[in-house]
């Protein structure tokens, strides 16, 4: 295993998991299969965690990187997910190249196989593993990502998101589990506009309010490349749609403003009657919503300036990040 000599081992982390190594790795599978998907809630999952990171075949050395310094801090309940099985295969070749462990890794092919993507990505079932020319759109990806979140909650699963490039530096449960940020469901980087590379969600269920606005960005995004258009495109940034699922929870109706800012999705149906108030994008690293549990009723206004911020702190938790927003 790499050696990580500025980075330590958190062996007194209450969610020090390394002793899942010792159970059967499988290798991964299709987690559109329902057996597939309640066998990672039973046996990847640890204490009720998880850390879900996405790769294409581009970043599978950075994928294996994050399972290295996963695996060095003793972190084993992760979930790698990509586009597909090819992409799998080479993740796991690199992999027994430098005689490593199993390293598990998942997709997800209902969400891949959308025939929208033929119109709105790079084909409907896009595997980066498999193609010879060209490349997967980074969209569907993470469109699969939220998806697969989004069911992951609805099982109540806690979820840690994070891209490849993070590196865990110290504990960062002792952050997460300690009040106030324990009673918080949903806590997101306090930049503007948000960021969907890093995030945590916790004590959620099916429709409470960090699994909604989850699983909205996924809903969002099957919308749009639902939708009829001339010219093959790209659907808007699944951080626009992130923003948008957040206003709209916060303000307790249907926000669309920066979905619309497309350009191929500004004159559809959808964009029709969108709110254009951009005060919560502009200030979003301030924002701290707080959602109904069934439908993401706001107890707080949609705008909020820096004196308004309600849960922040300034330790490290996780290198490149320095603060966390708490959403409740």
């Amino acid at each position: 295993m790499s050696d990580f000599p500025s980075i330590p081992r958190l062996t007194s982390s209450k969610y020090f998991s390394s002793l899942l190594l010792l159970r059967n790795i499988w290798k991964g599978g299709d987690l559109s299969d329902d057996m597939q998907f309640q066998r990672v809630v039973n046996q990847r999952t640890y204490k009720g965690e998880l850390i879900l990171f996405a790769f294409d075949l581009c970043s599978v050395s950075d994928a294996l990187n994050a399972v290295l310094m996963l695996r060095h801090v003793g972190f084993e309940h992760f979930l790698p997910l990509t586009d597909g099985a090819a992409t799998c295969e080479a993740l796991h070749a690199l992999a027994d190249v430098k005689a490593l462990p199993t390293t598990p890794c998942f997709w997800s092919s209902s969400s891949n196989n959308h025939k929208g993507w033929d119109t709105w990505g790079a084909g409907a079932g896009c595997v980066s593993g498999e193609r010879r020319r060209g490349y997967c759109k980074a969209e569907q990806l993470w469109a699969i990502r939220y998806h697969v979140a989004a069911r992951l909650l609805a099982s109540r699963v806690n979820l840690l998101h994070m891209d490849t490039d993070t590196v865990i530096f110290n504990d960062i449960y002792t952050r997460l589990k300690r009040k106030p940020i324990s009673d918080y469901s949903l806590i997101l980087l306090p930049e503007s506009p948000v960021n969907g590379g890093l995030w945590y969600a916790q004590h959620t269920s099916l429709d409470s309010g960090a699994q909604w606005v989850i699983a909205e960005v996924a809903r969002r995004t099957w919308e749009v490349i639902s939708l009829r258009i001339r010219r093959r495109s790209s659907p808007p940034f699944d951080q626009a749609m992130l923003a948008d699922a957040l206003v709209s929870a916060m303000k307790g109706e249907r926000h669309v403003a920066y979905m619309c800012e497309h350009p191929a999705v500004a004159l559809q149906p959808p964009c029709a009657n969108a709110s254009q108030s951009r005060c919560a994008y502009r200030h979003y690293e301030w924002v701290v919503a707080t959602l109904d549990a069934r439908n993401a009723t706001p107890l707080y206004r949609a705008c909020f300036w820096r004196g308004d911020a309600i849960v922040t702190t300034d330790e490290h938790v996780i290198a490149r990040k320095q603060r966390l927003v708490a959403v409740h």
